[in-house]
């Protein structure tokens, strides 16, 4: 992976219209990154670079044809651009192809002049006079003829000579570009020079070593901290909109090194990687990587409490005053979970866990009503719990904060595809990206490298995957977003150190939270007698008794589903066989559990749900047509081109007896007119 320094400089005025709303008056507010730059759209410069492109193929084969014909040696570059390859392609039946060229947003450098703005209206055909209500007011920065020059960055997924060729191409290709921006037709954003340089980056520092057989090197903490925004989508509200989640899953990390590491290897992007290779770089990784389990990695604000080590990375000066007391690594950077669904909210605001609840209760937190009657008791004001699915805004942001949960800035960005011909916009291929906008957020996850055994196996394989990445993962999400990435050994005390969780029995029971969607079903189970909550009831009995190994069973649950499917899965996970969506329990889901087997059957289990997570149950294997690899029990690893909701892609984590069972459990409310 190579990084390049990319300078466009461009004739003003110039103007990349924003989706965002402007200043009164405007209609074409001018787009601008989040430290309020003008830019130019990384999409918007890649979608020039294909057109040029497209159109020096044919130039250059048109030349080759006529030197063919007079029998003189062909003029032009030696290599066509190879577009679909290195800028990706559309489904076309064969499924989607990522690129290896990366092109971010481009900000201009030059200081911008205050409240500049230009004017446009349209002439009626017929009398030659202004179109009534047909003002358009364009903010302009730059004045004509500035010389305004936008930098940005260009990630090349390639090494040597096919880098080298690539390099190349896309200066030619933006030589070529006449123009950059809206307005084209009068003027705007005229080209006048292209430079490309290559740069270093500024990388984490080198991971600590640890001992390779010891407990600290099989779970690292890994911080990301991304350089540009991002968009992870889940399930579109509608066929153009993708609202982006805040949690980078664990899939997506994975998928972006395995990319990387393709590239490194001289492969195609979406190449499989070998468990039995044969090159000579990262032969630890490739040998290992289906095995390496990435954890969703969640946002968590820059700051640092008292005690806590802030994260730093290569570029950043060292820590100063309140960030660098004298302390230890433990508890940071910190990694919130998720609250459970058996929190409810009273009528007052507060929150109650109803997990450990026999029946429905009511909440009486307020003060007592007075007795219209004085000889009679005061009335209770009980009043039913509020689930989350009655909950309001302020009742979301103060379970976040609960549980120190944050949400990161969002904007939406729209695209369009571009007709070749009338170069405009081309009809009904419009769509948006809501994208997360990462300042003053890290991302913070885990690498679970449990399943490398030998255990002096891991050492290798960080090795291998600290010398790829050299502190950067690039191509995360929709965006193919650049992350800076760091990893750190944590004691195992401060492995969750919010949630002080215990495998301790609470009441008799033990309270199993998802932390990330899981498979636990399929709809295939939910056939048979019974109204839904009993089929669903009976579809998880089966699938923990079987997890379980029959040594825990089902008491009750509070979870939410949802489906996940449509033609990329169909495409991409089933070939074209029978549709199947997933049935994904979403995190958050409540399951409470009771012994069914021996004491040390039951701790054997928990302790490997909380440190593995959940694995895909029989009843899902069997229902998607899933098999294991043989010899492989209870790992999953070999399933990541069949199903991607698998461990290792950080589905199925939990959190088990979280201390909010115990702190916030209604039975401890006291009861109106209980004797104390």
């Amino acid at each position: 992976m190579r990084f390049y320094k990319l300078t466009l400089t461009v004739q003003g005025p110039v103007l990349t219209r924003s989706t965002a709303i402007g200043s009164y008056g405007v209609d074409a507010p001018v787009a601008r990154a989040a430290d309020g730059a003008p830019m130019l759209a990384g999409s918007h410069v890649q979608g020039k670079l294909r057109q040029a492109w497209a159109e020096l193929n044919k130039c250059v084969r048109a030349a080759r044809c006529a030197a063919r014909r007079q029998g003189t040696a062909p003029a032009g570059p030696a290599v066509v651009a190879r577009i679909g390859q290195w800028l990706g392609r559309a489904d076309e039946g064969e499924g989607q192809r990522r690129g290896l060229v990366i092109i971010g947003d481009l900000c201009a450098q030059e200081p911008e002049a205050p409240a500049s703005t230009r004017s446009r209206i349209a002439i009626e055909a017929a009398t030659g006079a202004a179109e009534e209500s047909a003002l358009a007011v364009l903010e302009t920065p730059y004045a004509s003829g500035a010389k305004v020059r936008f930098t940005g960055r260009v990630i090349v997924l390639a090494d040597g000579s096919e880098a080298a060729a690539i390099v190349d191409a896309i200066e030619r290709g933006l030589n070529w570009v006449p123009q950059f921006g809206g307005e084209r037709t009068i003027g705007f954003g005229r080209t006048l020079g292209v430079e490309l340089k290559e740069e270093k980056l500024p990388a984490a520092p080198a991971w600590p070593k640890a001992e390779a057989s010891g407990p600290q090197c099989a779970h690292l903490r890994l911080v990301l901290r991304f350089l540009e925004p991002f968009c992870i989508s889940a399930a579109p509200r509608s066929n153009n909109v993708f609202e982006s989640e805040s949690t980078v899953p664990g899939g997506a990390i994975k998928g972006a090194l395995a990319n990387q590491l393709a590239a490194a290897l001289g492969r195609p992007a979406g190449a499989a990687i070998s468990t039995a290779p044969t090159d000579a770089r990262f032969p630890a990784l490739s040998r290992w990587f289906d095995a390496l389990r990435f954890l969703h990695a969640v946002p968590v604000p820059i700051t640092a409490a008292t005690g806590c080590r802030p994260v730093v990375f290569g570029a950043d000066p060292p820590p100063q005053g309140a960030l660098a007391p004298e302390f230890s690594l433990r508890g940071w950077p910190p990694r919130p979970r998720h609250w459970p669904l058996s929190l409810v909210a009273s009528q007052s605001g507060a929150f109650f866990d109803v997990a450990l609840c026999e029946g429905p209760e009511l909440i009486d937190d307020t003060a007592p009503l007075p007795a219209a009657d004085p000889q009679q008791p005061s009335r209770s004001s009980g009043s039913a719990p509020r689930f989350v699915h009655d909950w309001k805004g302020d009742d979301f942001a103060r379970a976040n904060a609960l549980f120190g949960l944050h949400e990161p800035p969002r904007a939406l960005r729209l695209r369009t595809a571009m007709d070749p011909r009338m170069r405009a916009g081309a009809p009904e291929q419009l769509f948006a990206y809501e994208m997360v906008l990462p300042d003053r957020h890290l991302w913070v996850g885990e690498v679970d490298l449990a399943g490398i055994l030998p255990a002096d196996q891991r050492q290798a394989v960080l090795d291998d995957l600290q010398e790829l990445t050299q502190g950067l993962i690039g191509g995360i999400g929709k965006t193919h977003a650049l992350a800076q990435v760091a990893l750190m050994t944590l004691p195992a005390e401060a492995a969750t150190p919010l949630a002080e969780e215990s495998l301790e029995p609470i009441a008799d029971h033990f309270i199993v939270t998802l932390q990330t969607p899981a498979l636990l079903c399929t709809n295939l189970d939910l056939k048979g007698a019974g109204d839904g909550r009993e089929k669903l009831e009976r579809a998880y009995r089966r699938a923990f008794n079987d997890l379980s190994g029959r040594s825990l069973e089902l008491v009750r649950h509070f979870a939410r589903q949802r489906l996940a499917g449509g033609a990329f899965y169909l495409q991409r996970y089933a070939g074209n066989g029978p549709y199947l969506p997933w049935l994904l329990t979403e995190a958050g889901s409540v399951f409470v559990l009771k012994a069914a087997g021996t004491r040390e059957a039951v701790e054997e289990t928990l302790k490997r749900w909380a440190a593995e997570g959940l694995c895909l149950p029989k009843s899902v294997l069997d229902g998607h047509e899933l098999k294991r690899t043989p010899g492989e029990t209870a790992h999953d690893s070999s399933l990541w081109s069949r199903c991607p909701f698998i461990r290792q892609n950080g589905y199925g984590e939990v959190a088990i007896n979280m201390a909010v069972h115990r702190t916030h459990d209604l039975r401890l409310l006291p009861r109106r007119g209980a004797t104390p």
